[in-house]
C-alpha cells in the first residue's frame, strides 16, 4: 500500500501546528519539467493563512520558486535521513541530476501539481507573495497557504524507522 492512500487534507487555519521555525522541511519548487527539493530550516507560518521561507538567490531553488510562485513544503521523516543530508549538501547548479542521485521517491495525487516526497508526514502548497521592499532586503519570501495535507499516526510513512 502506497503512502498517498493515506494523505488526508487539513485545514489551512492551523499551519502552525506542522511547521516551526528551525524544524528541517523540505522545499520544493518546480517550473514546468524543472524540479527542484532541498532541506531549509528557515521557514514558519508568518500568520494563520501565510508562511515565509528563506531561500538564498543563489539556490537554483529560488530561481524556480520566483518563475512559477509556488512552492512546496514537506516535514521530513528520519527514515529518509540519508536523502535529506544529500539533497541539503548537492545543489542542483553544481549537479542536475541531484534529485535522481539522492535515491528520494516521490508520488502524486489528482489536486497536486508537485509529486510529493514520500517519507513525509505534511505538506503544504504555498503561492509566493510579491513583496519588492522584502525582496531587495532579504532573501526570505512571504506566501499564502493553499493546501495542507497529513499523513495519520497509524500510516505506513517512513517516519522512525
Amino acid at each position: 500500500m502506497s503512502q498517498k492512500e493515506f494523505v488526508k487534507p487539513v485545514g489551512l487555519e492551523t499551519p502552525y501546528r506542522l511547521f516551526n521555525l528551525g524544524g528541517t522541511a523540505f522545499v520544493e519548487s518546480k517550473q514546468g519539467d524543472d524540479l527542484d527539493i532541498m532541506p531549509a530550516s528557515w521557514n514558519c507560518p508568518l500568520d494563520y493563512d501565510k508562511m515565509t521561507v528563506v531561500i538564498d538567490s543563489t539556490h537554483y531553488s529560488r530561481k524556480l520558486i520566483e518563475a512559477s510562485e509556488y512552492i512546496l513544503l514537506a516535514v521530513p521523516g528520519m527514515g529518509i535521513q540519508k536523502e535529506i543530508l544529500y539533497l541539503g549538501s548537492v545543489s542542483k547548479n553544481d549537479n542536475p541530476n541531484k534529485i535522481a542521485d539522492s535515491g528520494l521517491k516521490f508520488f502524486t495525487l489528482p489536486d497536486c501539481d508537485f509529486p510529493l516526497p514520500e517519507g513525509c508526514s505534511a505538506w503544504a502548497v504555498i503561492k509566493l507573495i510579491r513583496e519588492p521592499h522584502n525582496k531587495r532586503l532579504m532573501t526570505s519570501s512571504w506566501a499564502k497557504l493553499l493546501k495542507l495535507g497529513l499523513t495519520p499516526v497509524s500510516s505506513p510513512t517512513t517516519i522512525g524507522t
